[in-house]
This record gives structure tokens, sequence and C-alpha cells, in this order.
């Protein structure tokens, strides 16, 4: 063979080997490539698993939560006050009611247990004057004056509540008896019991029509007594 030939043969041979190198180099890149590809898969999953099962037994170890459970508010019902308890109450009112007013009766009835002379005012003091000028005092002694006060005792009664309470006393009114017959300016003149002097005032409005006739106005003062003896 031609050195020629030798060296071509030589030089194929060195650049087949060289190519197989190659070649062989880029496999094993490829291989270890895939290697490490695999062994990271397997990583994640083993690390997973792992964090899984840890999960699994912190779970395990968590005490399950209890749940309270409200109660359901009581709702209390308000009694209604019975019929009884009602007419009961309405009873003790109008007793207390009854009990004020009656204290104020027995208040006003004691404060006007006496009637007392009241002072005239100045309109009445000149009404009285003008009547009492026209009018004569009667005389106490005339015959006149017996028959009137003589009517006067006979239509006079004892007042029911005096005698009732066994009040007794003797009452001073004093009155005008005008010529027409009318009286007028009827006045109790001491103090008295107020029913005594109501009885004094009903005597002489009884009477006054039974009086004789008078030719001029009289003032006419009478003492009216009641007794139980």
């Amino acid at each position: 063979m031609s050195p020629i030939k030798i060296g071509f043969i030589a030089s194929l041979f060195l650049h087949s080997l060289l190519a197989i190198a190659v070649l062989t180099k880029e496999d094993n890149i490829k291989i270890s490539k895939q290697n490490s590809n695999t062994i990271s898969i397997s990583l994640e999953n083993i690390h997973n698993r792992m964090e899984n099962q840890s999960i699994n037994q912190q779970k395990k170890h968590q005490k399950p939560k209890k749940h309270h459970k409200e109660k359901p508010k009581k709702i209390v019902k308000k009694e209604r006050p019975k019929p009884q308890d009602i007419q009961e109450q309405i009873e003790k009112i109008e007793v207390e009611e009854i009990a004020q007013i009656t204290d104020h009766e027995v208040v006003n009835e004691e404060s006007s247990e006496e009637i007392s002379q009241v002072e005239p005012n100045d309109a009445q003091d000149m009404q009285d004057s003008a009547t009492s000028g026209m009018a004569q005092e009667l005389d106490m002694n005339s015959q006149l004056y017996a028959e009137i006060l003589a009517i006067i005792n006979k239509y006079n009664e004892y007042p029911r509540d005096a005698y009732r309470r066994g009040i007794t006393g003797s009452v001073e009114v004093r009155f005008v008896l005008r010529k027409n017959g009318e009286i007028e300016n009827i006045e109790i003149l001491n103090k008295i019991h107020k029913s005594l002097g109501e009885g004094a005032i009903n005597a002489i409005n009884n009477a006054y029509k039974k009086f004789p006739s008078i030719n001029n106005n009289l003032r006419i003062k009478v003492k009216l007594t009641y007794n139980l003896t």
C-alpha cells in the first residue's frame, strides 16, 4: 500500500474515533441530565409526602374544637293579674278615696261648727244703713213684739242634726220687717253651732207671712233658745 493510502486510512480512523468520542460524551451528558431530573422529581415527591405526613400528624394531635351550643334564652311570661286581684285593688282604692273624702268632710264640718258674726262690707253697710234709717227698732216689751215672737216660736223646730248630737244653745237673730210684709237683712249676732243658726233662720222664713200687718218698716231682734230638757 502506498503511504498516501495509509495516511488516509489513519486519518479516517482518527476522525472516526473522535466522532465516536464526541457522540459518547453527548449521550453521557443527556443521561446525566435525565438522572438529575429523575432525582429532583423523586426528592420533590418525598418532600411532599413528608409534608403531608406531618400535616396529618398535626391534625391528629389537634383536639377538635368544641362548638358551644347557645342555650335558648328563657322567655319569662308576665303573669296577667287575676280578675280577683284587680277587684281587690279597685276596692282598696275606693276605700282609700272614701276615707280621704270622709276626712275632708270632717275637717270642713269641724271648721264650720260655729257661725261667727261677719263684718259687713262697705256696700252692705250702705244698704243696711239705708234700710235701718227707714226702719224703726221694735220695742221688745210691746204687744206686737210678743205676737211676732210667739209666731216665730210656733214655726221653730229643733234642728235634727243638733238634736241627734245633743247640741243646745241660744241664737240671737236680727231682721227687718217691711211694711209690705216682706223680711230682709236676716243676720245672726252671736257665735253658735251651724245647725242651730240654720234652724233659727228657717223658723223666721216660715213664720213671717203670719206676722201682723204694720204701717212702718221695723227692725226686730229676737232670741231663740234650743234646750233638750
